[in-house]
């Protein structure tokens, strides 16, 4: 078995989106000690993590509606990786490593990055149909696949 088809066709962004995601998941652990003090960003008494979380889904996603949940599924990657290998390892000798926390985060922190991502790929349906009724509107016709691309010549 390989990887989805979905994953390695031609022309498509699902693992960039997906390292995207992964890195904006990273970055919201990694950042959180200097931002907010706390080491698990869901510790702190600000907004830091449900904020970052939409922000990351929305950037994952933006202007691409077509498959716009990899950003999210990226960034709650990015999270279990961060607390595989940085946080896990950093934690005292004999201190208990809570192991449903990746799962927690997959119930409690990835839906704030979906909602940001079904908010990108809102943006990015309407940015596409603006410009696709401005070609119409210049006599430009879309391509035969409906997705508003020019033709390649």
């Amino acid at each position: 078995m390989g990887m989805p088809r979905d994953l390695i066709s031609r022309g498509n962004t699902a693992v960039p989106r997906l390292l995207l995601g992964a890195v904006f998941g990273w970055a919201i652990w990694a950042a959180s000690p200097s931002l907010t003090g706390q080491v698990e960003p869901w510790d702190s008494l600000s907004v830091y993590y449900s904020a970052s979380l939409f922000v990351a889904g929305l950037a994952a996603t933006l202007f691409r509606p077509a498959g716009w949940y990899w950003g999210p599924v990226g960034v709650y990657g990015g999270q279990v990786a961060y607390m595989w290998f940085v946080y896990f390892p950093s934690l005292p000798r004999g201190d208990p490593i809570i192991f449903p926390a990746p799962i927690a985060v997959a119930f409690f922190g990835t839906v704030q990055a979906l909602a940001g991502g079904l908010l990108g790929a809102g943006i990015g349906f309407v940015v596409a149909w603006a410009v696709g009724g401005k070609r119409a509107s210049q006599g430009v016709a879309p391509d035969a696949s409906g997705s508003g691309r020019l033709p390649s010549s």
